[in-house]
């Protein structure tokens, strides 16, 4: 106990990752400099302590359903409640920081549409990779393992089996070319504008690879097949500045979908946010990857 009496107080700043705290306290994840990798593949989101957040002193706080008033993005400063055992992070107050995105990127039309859900309304066309530093994955049918890679991914990430499915249905609809599925080298030509083609297993835009970038700690070039999946996962659950709240709502419905049908189209509409042209597409590549984990489309 006397690690707690503050002999051997220790002071760490980070960047906050997280603030959906499940048990609805108001903490936050916060991935703390010196201490946790940038790299997510070392230490992902998910194993990031959550930090007790500090209030202004205006009043007491009791019971659930506390909300710090704080951003993933947010460089804060804090303290271990439990000295060098610094298992106990504490977070004190928010420190000023150059945020992305920047006045420029906020004024460009493009930053404007995918802000507003606009970003994907280009539907996967013929696609070609224009030397995007990767080596190219095997064609599926020698490589179905990377179908049942993707969805036991997401099933460890607490997905019903059909959620799963529907997410990596889309996947394989958004990033198929050149014989290949969840390529995480494609690229969209169609989506008009120098570097604004979309990329990777979602076909994220320029302004959505930034936050990848952000969050990951590296060059959107350097992005693993297992860090795109991540970053999935991130985006659905947490709100940023450049998709504000929009993919944080789709993964609220897309955890209440019961069936495939309902996963693919709430993920189509809501996270990839394309025309709704291919929906069935994306419903069937579901059922085939429900087939594929689990030798059933029921």
């Amino acid at each position: 106990m006397m690690e707690f009496y503050g002999d051997n107080v220790r002071w760490w700043i980070g960047i906050v990752v997280n603030v959906l705290d499940p048990l609805q306290l108001g903490r936050a994840q916060v991935r703390i400099f010196g201490i946790h990798s940038r790299d997510n593949q070392q230490i992902p989101t998910g194993a990031l302590p959550w930090a007790t957040v500090l209030t202004p002193n205006v009043g007491g706080v009791s019971g659930i359903g506390f909300t710090p008033q704080l951003l993933p993005g947010a460089q804060v400063f804090g303290i271990f409640l439990d000295g060098k055992s610094s298992q106990a992070p504490c977070v004190i107050g928010a420190m000023p920081r150059i945020e992305i995105p920047s006045e420029q990127q906020l004024a460009s039309e493009q930053w404007k549409a995918g802000a507003q859900g606009q970003e994907s309304m280009s539907d996967p066309g013929n696609r070609t990779d224009d030397g995007v530093d990767h080596q190219p994955l095997p064609v599926l049918g020698s490589n179905q393992d990377r179908i049942t890679q993707a969805y036991d991914y997401f099933r460890n990430q607490g997905y019903t089996k059909e959620q799963a499915a529907g997410i990596v249905g889309n996947l394989m609809v958004e990033s198929r070319f050149n014989g290949q599925e969840l390529n995480i080298n494609a690229v969209n030509y169609n989506d008009q504008g120098q570097g604004q083609h979309s990329r990777g297993l979602a076909q994220w835009g320029p302004g959505r690879r930034t936050i990848f970038e952000q969050w990951s700690g590296k060059g959107w070039n350097t992005a693993t097949f297992e860090d795109q999946l991540g970053f999935v996962v991130h985006e659905l659950n947490n709100a940023d500045d450049y998709n504000g709240a929009l993919n944080v709502k789709a993964n609220t419905n897309l955890k209440s979908a019961k069936t495939i049908d309902q996963a693919a189209t709430i993920f189509d509409q809501q996270y990839e946010r394309s025309s709704g042209e291919h929906t069935d597409k994306r419903i069937r590549e579901g059922y085939r990857v429900l087939q594929l984990a689990e030798g059933t489309a029921i």
